[in-house]
């Protein structure tokens, strides 16, 4: 089903990205229409594991088109996924219409807009977005009544570190500096900033 319908939209458009971006919403929204159907207890849970992640890539996806590959509002948001955690439907639709970083993150909801204050620049978005999502999975792992949920919220944080250390690996291969390396992929963005804030 997912790849019939991102197949129409390849021979559509004739572009691997568009190919990419179909995949990756189709598989997301597909998740989130499931988790909204069931009436299991670990409803509640799984809304918002995968809300979360759902905003991140919402997030940063948004960023990139707007910003980096100068879409149109409508071409960036029909990108997006529809429905997530903490952004909606009309929240995205807003956030495609704005101009430049600042502008986005100060229209975002506080959960993500004061962890995101002062960023230069997409790279260090990802970095506090990656930090903000691993601190929920730890509490979702030590404190969700749901064995489920704590054992999946486990297994995409380790997924998370294995490609921080992918990251890692790659880069020492390709012989990048040390400090590049170091500043895209810090072990802790987030407290690192609010310690140069204070």
């Amino acid at each position: 089903m997912i790849a019939r319908q991102a197949r129409h939209v390849y021979e559509e458009k004739n572009e691997g990205f568009s190919l990419d971006a179909a995949i990756d919403r189709l598989y997301y929204s597909g998740m989130m229409r499931h988790i909204n159907m069931t009436n299991s207890n670990d409803r509640h849970g799984a809304q918002k594991l995968i809300g979360g992640m759902i905003d991140r890539q919402n997030i940063l996806w948004l960023m990139r088109y707007r910003l980096v590959y100068r879409f149109s509002s409508s071409e960036a948001y029909y990108l997006l996924i529809p429905s997530g955690g903490r952004i909606q439907r009309a929240s995205l639709m807003e956030l495609a219409n704005l101009e430049g970083l600042e502008a986005i993150i100060d229209h975002l909801p506080s959960h993500f807009r004061e962890p995101l204050h002062g960023v230069a620049n997409i790279t260090q978005v990802r970095q506090r977005l990656d930090f903000i999502i691993s601190t929920e999975l730890q509490k979702l792992m030590r404190y969700s009544p749901d064995a489920v949920i704590s054992a999946l919220s486990y297994l995409i944080a380790r997924d998370m570190d294995l490609r921080q250390l992918y990251a890692i690996i790659q880069g020492k291969l390709l012989q990048m500096d040390p400090q590049l390396i170091d500043a895209a992929v810090p072990s802790d963005p987030l407290h690192t900033h609010l310690e140069a804030v204070a």
